[in-house]
């Protein structure tokens, strides 16, 4: 049995060494042919960028001092800030929802752009005049979702941020765009909020006799107040870019040379065994 299989290797190998030059010329002009195909598609350029939560490190410390508060803050239906883990999580997802996908294109000539392209460099008075009919649903579905890409590293907490689109500098500009408007859309929401508690607690605190109950309201406001403070003086309200976006120098998709490798030994390895089996046909016959 050991001997019937090893004359057969040895023909495999013979096979293929008779029909060696056919194996390679073959392979060659096929992955050449497939490497000039490349050429049609359009050269495509990765910005990415890596974020970190802002403040983090300040609300771990006052942690224990809000947690003395919380019964208090419960009962008046005020949330004093959730775990660093569910603010990284609010901001993925976010980053992939539709609602934040209509603020980002609020300027037509983002989803213009996301679209179409190749239209990024042409003169933006003339895209206006243009009947350019763009689906904001077709575009996040089929163009948001699958160029642009956010993930948290276990190890450190750290959010990355990527897009890819034909244009670098439109890649660039617009995950800046996202990073902007992920802070503003994180700062609005907790100022509105915090505006509802202050009245909600300045009600309570005119209401109540107690004055262990106008203490712990007290302390409220003022968390309130300084949440306000810093809100309106750092542009980077939730994600601060600790590996800022980039203009890309070099192209992402399509990997030619990689394509060009990859296509010549499957070649050389298809058409191995389509001679090893015409051998094998020929030979039954």
């Amino acid at each position: 049995m050991n001997d019937k299989n090893e004359i057969e290797l040895i023909q495999v190998v013979e096979i293929i060494h008779k029909n060696f030059k056919s194996i390679f010329s073959f392979s060659v002009i096929v992955s050449l042919i497939i490497f000039g195909l490349t050429f049609l598609l359009n050269d495509r350029y990765t910005s990415n960028a890596t974020l970190m939560l802002t403040g983090g490190n300040e609300e771990n410390q006052s942690s224990s001092i809000m947690g003395s508060l919380s019964k208090v803050a419960n009962i008046s239906g005020i949330n004093l800030g959730g775990t660093q883990s569910n603010q990284i999580y609010f901001a993925t997802e976010t980053f992939k929802s539709r609602d934040f996908f209509k603020q980002l294109v609020e300027d037509n000539l983002i989803l213009v752009y996301l679209k179409y392209p190749s239209k990024f460099n042409d003169d933006n008075d003339e895209l206006k005049k243009q009947d350019l009919n763009v689906s904001l649903l077709d575009v996040y579905k089929h163009i948001y979702l699958e160029d642009f890409s956010a993930s948290i590293d276990d190890d450190t907490g750290f959010v990355r941020i990527e897009f890819t689109h034909q244009s670098p500098v439109f890649a660039y500009e617009f995950l800046s765009l996202i990073i902007s408007k992920i802070n503003q859309v994180a700062k609005n929401k907790e100022l509105e909020k915090s505006e509802r508690s202050l009245v909600y607690l300045q009600e309570k605190a005119s209401s109540s006799n107690q004055q262990n109950i106008k203490q712990s309201i007290s302390y409220l406001i003022e968390q309130q107040l300084k949440k306000q403070m810093l809100a309106n003086i750092d542009e980077n309200y939730l994600l601060t870019p600790i590996d800022s976006p980039f203009i890309p120098r070099e192209k992402s998709f399509p990997a030619r040379f990689i394509i060009l490798i990859v296509s010549f030994i499957f070649l050389v390895i298809l058409s191995s065994i389509y001679f090893v089996f015409s051998f094998n046909y020929k030979k039954q016959q």
